[in-house]
């Protein structure tokens, strides 16, 4: 979505996902919106504010052989050449290549926020298949031992031997879910958290939703000061 507005008083340019839409996933009619309307900013001295809620560029064959890549790097190289004042607001989700490269601080940001409601990595969810794949490795590498055990106990208990191992075997699989639904909110808790990356520097506050309009207005009316509009001079990046 991309949309002129004002903030403060001040005209601004918006830049966000349609998180209604494949959660929000930045495919390459997307990616090349965003270019154009980056540059069209950018040539008329307006600052933009990104809102961001996506998993990442949209996968699959189809997206790879219409230039995934090559829109991409049209998107990026626009807002690596921005010279107003830009800021990014993440809502919700921020996650994979578009995480690393919506306008965020190593790609010229100059004021990052995030909502409470921020989900911030370089992987979602999936992620804990690499994060904890030694504990996962060790509670699969434990089900056999657990199953003949718990059938031990459950013959000792007087059930028979093949109703005491279906038991065995049913019960254990539910405590192999519940701990990988343990790592899971682990995951959530610890790596998902916009906490986590308030302290590694890739955002510099948590606004609650009532603040929003103040902090960005303030903020951005302070970048206006210092920012002086001027013609925009010498070539453009191409891209297609």
């Amino acid at each position: 979505i991309t949309a002129l507005g004002r903030l403060s008083g001040n005209v601004v340019g918006f830049v966000a996902n349609n998180s209604a839409v494949a959660s929000g996933q930045i495919d390459i009619a997307a990616a090349y919106k965003n270019a154009r309307f980056i540059r069209f900013c950018n040539l008329y001295n307006i600052p933009i504010i990104f809102m961001e809620d996506t998993t990442g560029f949209l996968p699959g064959k189809e997206q790879e052989q219409g230039g995934i890549v090559q829109a991409g790097r049209a998107m990026l190289d626009a807002i690596i050449d921005l010279r107003t004042p830009r800021f990014l607001l993440i809502i919700r989700n921020a996650f994979g290549g578009a995480y690393a490269s919506f306008n965020n601080y190593p790609t010229g940001a100059d004021f990052v926020i995030a909502l409470p409601t921020t989900r911030a990595a370089v992987m979602g969810p999936a992620g804990i298949n690499f994060v904890y794949k030694d504990e996962i490795k060790a509670i699969q590498q434990s089900k056999q031992g657990r199953v003949a055990q718990q059938a031990e106990q459950l013959e000792a208990s007087g059930m028979s031997k093949a109703d005491a191992l279906i038991e065995s075997e049913r019960l254990i699989e539910l405590w192999v879910k519940e701990q990988e639904a343990f790592l899971s909110q682990r995951y959530e808790n610890e790596l998902l958290n916009p906490k986590e990356a308030l302290s590694l520097g890739s955002i510099s506050q948590i606004v609650m939703p009532a603040d929003l309009r103040q902090v960005l207005g303030e903020n951005m009316a302070f970048h206006l000061r210092h920012y002086k509009p001027e013609p925009m001079y010498g070539p453009q990046r191409e891209f297609h």
